[in-house]
């Protein structure tokens, strides 16, 4: 016995199998040997990293390893500042990594809230309420609306028990409940009407039934065991990042083994090659680049929120403008989670809304809310008030006679009201079970009922279905002392279709993603049918949408999902275990995945997509917990806003980068060109750090801020699988980076030559690299050159080069600074070679790219 027992066994088979008596309950021995062997009724969770280990696990990385041994030779070779500069730039990236991590692990914890505290359990022939989680299976418990389900339960008795399931199978609607259903043993389990499970709510009837599931054997704990050994994968920035690192590192410790066996073959002392060596590795790694990252992301969050977007984890925000699918929730997302009468047939509106708004038990409230009902009446009473017709409670109570609630063996509900002519019972139900009832029509009085008539109603009833409405038949009855059955012989009024209908921004905000080389799937629990017409009216999957249920997805291998998913529009009848199948299978396709969802069920596959986007308003904690991104009002619109905003990001990031790199470049050359030309150094260790961690820095910041271009969302997203320095970043980086280098050792060497100080050509070629990295950062902007874009359209990028030079003119002429940093102060003449020599690089290229662009236009204008 493993305590979980097959959803369709029958009540007696249930109490059997756990020597259960429905009348009694268990023993209270029996339940302590059955909790003994289970263990009691909660959620595990894997044990967490501390604080501790997650702070060193920051430092997990080859690039902080190369700066780590750095910082060690730096103390070695008596460089204090160098070592004090690298060491507080890791700790502080080691902080923000740790802060992260925590806020990311909390979603178990959130799942523990959607379990029962209390139960009402029948132990030893007496009825108590106990702690939910001394549960076992086999317990007898009763359930009252109101109740949240402390365990997975096979019902015994109901009577008009509904549940809401939402949380865990995704459908907006509650679920009717019929203990003495017989049910086959596939069913989905969205139509297990003989089942209740934990953590969904009673929101009308009771109910009886045996404990056949706990803690993490239950269907919940299934979920709570997907999204603990779900592992969160790493974003396309991550792994760029990471990639990059490992480059640099090879780059470095490649440049210091050869200066290091160049200097030795030529007689230069060890601890000076030693030196050289990590002022080399130092100009290869940038060192501010993880801190700009996390800034530059975080403006992104700051105007993320200004879309209504809460981001939770920073690289989610970049994440966005990589996505290349979108596995969008239907209820909720795409549509209003609102149930609403969008069509009717009938000869008399009046009087079918009239009929519709008795044949219900929905009121309104004195503060205009519609109460007590389903959703299904919810909706009815809302078009009722509509229509002008409101009946209030105190009418209700005084003319309402008798009530036949609704059952799924009768399929309709019945209400008797004494109105003006007598009693009348109004009835509502499924149309062709309602229809067979009938035997007149209402055409603003009773008529007999025709075979034409029928077959109008069928014809109706047909067309509303292939819609994907919910069809909902009303018929009336004038009783009299006479009538046999209240339900016969009745009269056809008309019927109503109801649908959650799409939300009026969704269908343009589907096409915004496929202008944008965005895939939108649908994903939900509701029926085939449903799905499918759902996606036509959005035009997902164009005019015939390619559906597949979850019984095709159980069907399937690895393989078979990953082709299947290429090629499918809508996936309909889905479980939890289905939505992190379909996320997976997309990932191996090499598609950014973004999923939507609010449900408990939607968590674990939240958390496996790239980018989890969790509803704010209908989302439970639990999805919130597990996603990255929380829009604060449901709305797919917000989604395409977001990529916008993450496109925007993702080609700032690669400006930036493009920029740093560029001046690493410039740095790299600058330096091995003098070694291999037998001249000093041109810049020391701490000019090299103030370069990359101060100068760099600000400006690198105001590009992550800069506008977006015009045709972003007309691009197509840069996938998983597109290198990091695809459309010829990688070129730009070292042809503008060779040049800066070359272009910075030209007045170097000048001045040595003119028998100028070391000291004073040292800060001679600092400033040449500082200002030409200054003047090609406006280059950066653009990805063809400097005069493609305005340099004021970024202000905050005007600001600050000015400050950057500002810092740099500090460095030069501040006394306290030329200890440091063995810098002189510089005449005019210098600063004029300077000017020059630091605007050659950006002039030739805009010019090269100018001619470029003029030489392709010429021959395509020959070519017609």
């Amino acid at each position: 016995m493993n305590g979980k027992m097959p959803h369709c066994q029958s009540p007696q088979d249930v109490c059997t199998a756990y020597d259960t008596a429905p009348t009694t309950g268990l023993r209270t021995s029996a339940a302590a040997r059955i909790m003994d062997r289970l263990g009691p009724n909660v959620l595990v969770q894997a044990r967490r990293p501390s604080v501790v280990a997650m702070f060193f696990r920051q430092f997990y990385d080859v690039m902080v390893g190369v700066l780590l041994v750095a910082i060690v030779l730096s103390l070695w070779m008596g460089e204090r500042y160098d070592a004090v500069a690298i060491a507080a730039i890791l700790i502080i990236n080691a902080v923000l990594g740790m802060i992260q991590e925590m806020r990311a692990e909390q979603s178990l914890h959130a799942l523990k809230k959607w379990t029962a505290p209390t139960a009402r359990m029948l132990r030893d022939g007496q009825w108590h309420q106990g702690a939910a989680r001394d549960l076992v299976p086999g317990d007898i418990l009763s359930l009252r609306a109101g109740d949240r389900v402390p365990a997975d339960v096979r019902l015994i008795e109901s009577v008009r028990l509904r549940i809401e399931e939402g949380a865990l199978t995704g459908e907006a609607h509650g679920v009717d409940k019929n203990a003495a259903a017989v049910l086959a043993a596939d069913v989905p389990l969205g139509e297990r009407v003989t089942m209740a499970y934990m953590g969904t709510t009673v929101t009308d009837g009771q109910g009886i039934g045996v404990v056949v599931a706990t803690g993490m054997a239950s269907e919940m704990g299934r979920i709570a065991h997907l999204l603990d050994q779900t592992k969160a994968v790493r974003t396309p920035l991550q792994q760029h990042m990471e990639q990059l690192g490992k480059t640099l590192v090879v780059i470095a410790l490649g440049l210091t083994a050869l200066v290091i066996a160049a200097g030795v073959l030529q007689g230069h002392p060890f601890g000076a090659l030693l030196l050289t060596g990590i002022t080399l590795a130092v100009a290869v790694i940038p060192e501010g680049l993880p801190a700009i990252v996390t800034l530059v992301l975080a403006l992104g969050v700051q105007r993320m929120v200004q879309h209504r977007a809460i981001v939770r984890k920073l690289p989610s925000v970049e994440t966005l403008g990589c996505t290349t699918v979108i596995c969008a929730d239907k209820t909720g997302t795409l549509t209003c989670n609102n149930m609403t009468v969008t069509a009717s047939s009938c000869s008399d509106e009046p009087q079918l809304v009239h009929a519709a708004m008795w044949a219900s038990e929905a009121l309104v409230t004195e503060e205009g809310h519609v109460i007590g009902g389903n959703a299904t009446e919810n909706a009815l009473l809302r078009w009722g008030i509509a229509h002008g017709v409101s009946i209030s409670h105190e009418e209700r109570a005084q003319r309402c006679v008798r009530v036949v609630p609704f059952d799924h063996t009768r399929k309709r509900m019945s209400v008797v009201v004494r109105e003006d002519a007598g009693l009348v019972v109004y009835t509502k139900g499924a149309p062709e079970t309602l229809l067979a009832l009938c035997t007149h029509v209402w055409q603003g009085r009773v008529v007999p009922m025709t075979a034409q008539h029928r077959k109008d109603v069928l014809d109706t009833n047909e067309r509303y279905a292939q819609q994907a409405l919910r069809v909902i038949g009303v018929a009336m009855r004038t009783l009299d002392a006479d009538t046999p059955s209240i339900e016969q012989q009745l009269t056809w009024i008309g019927m109503i279709g109801l649908a959650d209908p799409p939300r009026p921004e969704a269908a343009d905000a589907i096409k915004a993603c496929h202008d944008a080389h965005v895939r939108t799937m649908m994903i939900t629990g509701d029926h085939v049918t449903t799905a499918a017409a759902m996606a036509q009216q959005l035009r997902i999957g164009g005019d015939a949408p390619r559906v597949v249920s979850g019984s095709d997805i159980d069907a399937c291998d690895k393989d078979a999902l990953a082709s299947m998913v290429q090629r499918t529009d809508v996936f309909a009848r889905v479980t939890p275990e289905h939505k992190l199948r379909i996320v997976q299978a997309l990932q191996s396709q090499g598609h950014v995945v973004a999923m939507t969802g609010d449900g408990v069920n939607d968590a674990p596959a939240l958390k496996a997509a790239d980018i989890g986007i969790a509803m704010g308003t209908s989302g439970t904690d639990v999805t919130k917990e597990a996603a990255d991104i929380v829009l604060h009002d449901d709305n797919i619109a917000t989604i395409v806003a977001a990529i916008k905003e993450g496109r925007t990001i993702d080609a700032n990031i690669r400006k930036f980068i493009r920029y740093l790199l560029s001046s690493n470049v410039g740095e790299i050359v600058v330096m091995l060109l003098a070694m291999l030309l037998g001249l000093p150094l041109p810049l020391v260790p701490m000019m090299i750090l103030w370069v990359n961690l101060v100068t760099d820095g600000l400006p690198a910041l105001a590009l992550g801020v800069d506008r977006a271009e015009r045709d972003v969302m007309q691009q197509a997203p840069r996938g998983r699988d597109v290198p990091f320095f695809a459309q010829r970043l990688g070129w730009k980086i070292v042809s503008r980076g060779v040049l800066i280098g070359v272009c910075t050792l030209v007045p170097f060497a000048w001045m040595l030559h003119a028998q100028y100080a070391l000291a004073h050509a040292q800060t001679v070629a600092f400033a040449t690299l500082v200002v030409a990295q200054l003047v090609h950062v406006f280059d950066c902007r653009s990805s063809r050159s400097i005069f493609h874009r305005s340099l004021f359209t970024n202000m905050w990028l005007v600001l600050a080069v000015c400050l950057s030079m500002a810092m740099l003119l500090l460095v030069v002429y501040w006394t306290p600074m030329h200890v440091v940093f063995s810098t002189v102060p510089l005449s005019l003449r210098d600063w004029a070679l300077v000017a020059v020599c630091a605007l050659v690089p950006t002039i030739f290229f805009g010019v090269w790219s100018v001619w470029v662009d003029r030489r392709r236009a010429y021959r395509a204008v020959v070519r017609a």
